[in-house]
């Protein structure tokens, strides 16, 4: 490099320091990807009525953008003896249920994530509906599969929350069905003939 003067010059104080600024545009490329799949979510969601459908979309969205091989929505009390499942897409849950039962068990309160023996990936984020219920979303990767990273569970714990809505909306249709179904003074329920 020259001067004005025409003499040479070092390229001292030219480079600069870029990973300061790396970081930060990988930390916004990640957030909108966050944002993109849960629009993505709730645009499915608002394609169904039914809560059931709605959850099954909602699971298959994430499952899909996740590159997870499963995922399924339990109800850790289940029948008193053992948790049960409410909702689950994919295949492979008999071959993570002892993992997953295992985590929740360990009453990690946020998403945690682990290894079955045969090397599926597990992740699960425990829930409370707003009625109380103790649920979690389990999502499960086939063996050999990558590690969960940071963006990923971020995005399972802010689908648990979509999860915990669709719940709620759940238990207030289920309880609507009941009360259509049953005499309001005298609390029998209506049977159907049919003839």
């Amino acid at each position: 490099m020259l001067d004005g003067q025409g003499r040479s010059i070092g390229a001292r104080g030219v480079g600069q320091d870029t990973t300061e600024q790396d970081n930060h545009d990988a930390a916004m490329v990640a957030a909108l990807r966050r944002v993109e799949l849960l629009d993505h979510i709730l645009w499915r969601l608002r394609q169904e009525v039914l809560a059931p459908r709605m959850m099954l979309a909602a699971l298959d969205a994430l499952a899909i953008a996740l590159g997870a091989e499963g995922c399924a929505v339990i109800d850790m009390v289940g029948d008193g003896v053992q948790a049960g499942v409410l909702h689950q897409v994919g295949a492979g849950l008999p071959l993570v249920r002892q993992t997953v039962l295992a985590l929740l068990e360990a009453g990690a309160p946020d998403t945690t994530q682990a290894c079955t023996p045969d090397g599926r990936l597990v992740l699960v984020g425990p829930s409370q509906s707003r009625f109380g219920e103790q649920t979690a979303l389990a999502l499960w990767r086939q063996p050999g599969g990558r590690l969960w990273d940071a963006d990923e569970l971020m995005l399972a714990a802010s689908a648990t929350g979509i999860i915990r809505v669709i719940l709620g909306h759940e238990a207030v249709q289920r309880e609507m069905a009941r009360q259509a179904r049953t005499d309001p003074l005298t609390g029998l329920t209506a049977v159907r003939s049919i003839c």
